[in-house]
């Protein structure tokens, strides 16, 4: 009877959920207004109100100041850096090299000012960190053997699916479990017990003495918890989603959170999606490639993924077990790269309702069918034709894309630093990017030029430029301005002037104040709407003469703001002479496409039309 009771209050619950999580994930108000109308319009008064509950029950969650324990536990270790956890929230410590998984630590200085971007979790220093006593579990005990192993393909593996310990560079099975290992790794467990009617609880115990108390096995726990209790799949999926949102708001941003619960939630239209279609789009959408091998054999990798993790435990305590597994994976090593083979591009939230409004309106039931529609919208790469220049979030360093219609022509400025190449490349598959015609570094300083080996070996690259001479192609002209005459590496940076479709702009390199001056002495007239400020921002450079001189429309800071950048001395400039200003701290990657003859610049969810 209370069963019925609660079907029946929450029966439209996932109605509220589904405009709920596209709220908190855009953080866009006019979605709000219109997410109320849609469960007006579906629902009720009584949907309204639970919306409105549950959207408070949030709030009040980000208002609680829960920055007041200095107790944490290590719950990751990266290289240079470590993740801690008091279960409630993350932590990131810098500098530590004597920590391990699961150690006991206390944070001095824990502040709400400490808080810089929860999505990148709360910045430490390792002097502001004290381990307080060793680790004792059996999770630790695994990592610290595993750390013992040499390197090799098979250490990285384990390490990957396991331990979530890996940095900077790619592996051909980093992304494949979607964040679902856990829960696979859980229900292999239970099939396992079957015959045990606690096979749940020990299923549980074995997870977390094997991945710890980690979001993937909160998330995963909260799930089975509800689907247990309440038999209707779709309310106790709601449930768990408005659950795991109190729990830890900033989790939308999250792939351990957005992926499984965007997965679960579309099987609930599966008379429209399918399986693999909703692995495609996946894929496409939030890794920026698609690999047709991994998508046909999906359930064989999760089950390569656990059954090797599964011997790969074992192994660690038996070395000859160890020593196969490694003649395995090496053997594995020379065929993966021919298997995962990636069809590169992201395909856009609009081109996917497209899709989605093509299936429903000529009702397409062939499985066959929609995979080939699905996979012909996103090896179109239609949501990357257009022309742009893009600022690339590369943390501390610079990477700029400029390309034509269709990629047909493609030049990269600069690489960034070594830490972030992961996002450079990411970026350039996104954007469909296989070849670069030309590869420019502006200066040898490592934020600049770190990753040129990673870019050969990852592009077709046709050429690199280190000199100052002009960069022309069929249809994009850099013209060169920097003499190169100072004997100063950041003076003699390379600094080009592209005119691109009646867009002036500015790469600036890393030069002072100083070659700027020179610069607008010999080049008084050019055209410059958008300006790349020099050296990340610094207080060196953005002279007033720029601003004198040009007709500058918008400013950008190439920068993660780890030196203060852009200054408070460049700020006030820009403030001086009324030029907006964006940094890929705060805006992410900076887009200026071109659409319809208009420039619009694309920041994270929001654009606005600058040119022309």
């Amino acid at each position: 009877m209370l069963r019925s009771k609660i079907r029946f209050l929450f029966d439209d619950i996932f109605v509220i959920v589904v405009p709920l999580l596209l709220v908190l994930y855009t953080q866009n108000i006019f979605l709000l207004l219109i997410s109320f109308v849609f469960i007006i319009y579906r629902t009720g008064i009584k949907e309204i109100l639970i919306f409105l509950f549950v959207i408070l029950l949030i709030l009040l969650r980000l208002s609680t100041d829960l920055y007041h324990g200095a107790y944490f536990y290590v719950k990751e270790v990266k290289t240079g850096s470590i993740i801690a956890s008091n279960i409630l929230y993350d932590i990131k410590i810098y500098g530590h090299n004597d920590l391990t998984i699961d150690d006991i630590i206390k944070v001095e200085k824990l502040d709400d000012s400490d808080v810089e971007d929860k999505d990148d979790s709360i910045l430490y220093t390792s002097d502001e960190v004290m381990k307080l006593s060793e680790s004792l579990t059996f999770r630790g005990h695994l990592f610290d053997l595993l750390m013992d192993k040499e390197d090799s393909f098979l250490k990285d593996f384990l390490g990957r699916t396991i331990f979530s310990y890996y940095d900077y560079d790619s592996s051909y099975f980093s992304d494949i479990s979607y964040s679902l290992s856990t829960y696979f790794f859980l229900k292999a467990i239970i099939k396992l017990f079957k015959t045990n009617k606690h096979s749940f609880a020990i299923a549980m115990i074995i997870v977390i003495l094997l991945f710890g108390i980690d979001y993937r096995v909160i998330r995963v726990f909260i799930f089975e918890i509800y689907k247990l209790k309440i038999k209707d799949k779709k309310i106790a999926l709601s449930f768990s989603i408005i659950t795991l949102l109190i729990y830890d708001p900033f989790a939308i941003k999250s792939y351990r959170f957005i992926i499984p619960v965007l997965i679960r939630s579309i099987f609930q239209f599966k008379t429209i999606f399918n399986f693999k279609m909703v692995m495609m789009l996946v894929q496409s959408y939030f890794f920026g490639s698609l690999s047709l091998f991994q998508i046909i054999f999906y359930r064989f990798f999760m089950n390569f993924i656990i059954t090797f993790d599964t011997l790969g435990i074992i192994a660690l305590f038996i070395r000859p077990l160890y020593q196969v597994l490694e003649v395995i994976f090496s053997k594995i090593d020379v065929i993966a790269p021919y298997l995962m083979i990636s069809l590169r591009g992201k395909i856009s939230l609009t081109m996917i309702f497209l899709l989605y409004l093509l299936i429903r309106s000529f009702k397409i039931d062939s499985q066959i069918m929609k995979l080939i529609i699905t996979f012909l919208f996103i090896s179109s790469n239609i949501s990357n034709l257009a022309p742009s220049v893009s600022f690339i979030d590369v943390g501390q360093g610079d990477a700029i894309l400029i390309k034509t219609f269709a990629n047909r022509e493609v030049v990269l400025i600069d690489t960034g630093n070594i830490y972030n190449y992961y996002k450079l490349d990411r970026f350039l598959q996104e954007e469909g990017i296989y070849e670069i015609d030309r590869l420019i570094i502006t200066h040898g300083d490592s934020d600049h030029s770190a990753n040129i080996a990673d870019v050969i070996k990852d592009y077709k690259v046709d050429k690199i430029v280190f000199d100052h001479v002009d960069v022309r192609l069929e249809e994009i002209y850099l013209r060169s301005l920097n003499k190169g005459i100072y004997n100063d590496a950041n003076d003699d940076s390379l600094v080009y002037h592209l005119y691109f479709n009646g867009i002036g702009f500015l790469f600036t390199g890393d030069i002072s104040r100083y070659v700027e001056r020179d610069i607008v002495s010999r080049e008084p007239f050019i055209d410059v709407d958008v300006l790349k400020l020099s050296h990340h921002g610094s207080k060196t450079g953005s002279d007033d003469i720029l601003f004198m001189n040009y007709d500058i429309d918008i400013a950008v800071a190439s920068t993660s703001g780890q030196y203060g950048h852009p200054s408070d001395e460049t700020i006030t400039t820009l403030e001086r002479w009324q030029v907006p200003y964006l940094t890929t701290k705060e805006d992410g990657d900076i887009a200026f496409k071109l659409y319809f003859d208009k420039f619009i610049l694309k920041k994270n969810d929001g654009f606005v039309i600058i040119g022309q």
